[in-house]
């Protein structure tokens, strides 16, 4: 997924839960990771598939496709 900050597009580089909600991790400058909240930016060519708001961000269980 890629997002729109501050002027620029960045690919999200990983996705995390932290107390206060869910955070994007971008990659501005080589080997640094800034974590954005996801209402101070924008999602550029969204698939379709978006970011949970609560819960695990990763299954727990074993996904079954009947």
């Amino acid at each position: 997924m890629k997002i729109r900050y501050a002027g620029k597009t960045y690919k999200v580089k990983e996705v995390k839960e932290f107390p206060h909600g869910v955070m994007y991790g971008i990659e501005d400058e080589p080997g640094h990771i800034d974590y954005i909240n996801p209402t101070h930016c924008s999602v550029v060519g969204s698939t379709g598939y978006t970011c949970k708001e609560s819960g695990s961000p990763y299954p727990k269980g074993t996904a079954r496709f009947d």
